[in-house]
């Protein structure tokens, strides 16, 4: 193991804002912060940005008995296999920065997103055509990172590469962004039914091979692990330069009648749904950026999984 991986796992140690479990904290077990992400993790972020907060660094969980202040109501956004956490980091510096201006400020702001481009998109009826877009509810931004508050938390198992998100949320003084270094498949020992509102899969793994299929991460298995902590008004988000597992995680959509509110097969050539959701081109990962380098188009799909807890597992034709 090279000397920089080991200095990042190092100070990895020293982070309030990462999480790394032990195997016996999460192995057919449930984790302390499991349905307390809002006060036991973020509310103790907000402490320590906020005062000369001593306590132990790294993955400490802190005392923050009677400090909530209302953060367990936060709604928790996830980013699943994050890498260096960009799309984290992005997201929860849009929301943070609109968090800091006065109310009237974020007012003007959420005025002016829901009274423009209202009405715009249409009601695509074949969801494998080119754009798809979710009119029933008309004028708002249903991506919309800044009009409330929220909590960021990125999920990888990849330590050397998540220390680059940490360490840059550290530094900006994020209080809304975390990390979580675990598998995947442990997923279910860290959230309460309910306690996730979204979950982004940003250019995962498309897992094109034979027989791979369960192992995407818009897999049914997977929706089914995502369906035990999912709000049932929650939304998955999937950004990708794969045509094929678009196209794949749309026949799971169908297959199991779930609800698709947004579709397209190119987001950078799709204004509406730029104008309405700004975060979908404006926050870019290192893969995307390399991909509209050489030209390859971006798709993305959002949906939900309703009440459902059990899916229809779909292989490759």
């Amino acid at each position: 193991m090279g000397k920089d991986k080991l200095r990042k796992f190092a100070e990895n140690l020293t982070f309030d804002n990462m999480v790394q479990p032990a195997f016996d904290e999460m192995f057919r077990r449930d984790h302390p912060l499991k349905g307390r992400w809002g006060a036991d993790f973020f509310g103790r972020i907000r402490i320590g940005n906020s005062t000369d907060n001593t306590s132990s660094p790294g993955n400490a969980m802190g005392e923050v008995s009677g400090a909530d202040n209302g953060v367990s109501n936060i709604p928790l956004v996830l980013e699943l296999g994050c890498g260096k956490g960009e799309y984290t980091v992005g997201l929860g510096a849009a929301n943070q920065a609109q968090q800091d201006t006065t109310n009237k400020v974020q007012q003007d702001t959420t005025n002016k997103v829901q009274q423009g481009g209202g009405g715009k998109n249409i009601h695509g009826k074949n969801i494998h055509g080119k754009n798809f877009h979710d009119i029933s509810s008309p004028g708002k931004n249903v991506l919309d990172t800044t009009s409330s508050g929220k909590n960021f938390l990125g999920i990888d198992i990849k330590g050397a590469r998540m220390w680059r998100g940490a360490k840059t949320a550290g530094a900006m003084g994020l209080a809304n962004v975390g990390f979580l270094r675990t598998r995947i498949e442990f997923i279910n020992s860290f959230f309460a039914p309910g306690e996730v509102s979204e979950i982004w899969i940003t250019f995962p793994d498309p897992q094109l091979k034979k027989g791979r299929e369960k192992k995407r991460l818009t897999s049914p298995v997977f929706l089914a692990y995502y369906a035990r902590f999912l709000a049932s008004d929650g939304v998955i988000h999937l950004k990708t330069d794969s045509r094929e597992l678009h196209d794949y995680t749309l026949r799971v959509i169908e297959a199991n009648s779930l609800p698709l509110h947004a579709a397209s097969a190119d987001v950078y050539n799709d204004g509406d749904l730029q104008a309405a959701n700004p975060e979908l081109t404006t926050v870019q990962t290192t893969y995307e950026r390399r991909f509209l380098a050489e030209g390859k188009p971006i798709t993305y799909l959002r949906f939900g999984l309703g009440d459902r807890t059990q899916f229809e597992m779909v292989y490759d034709e």
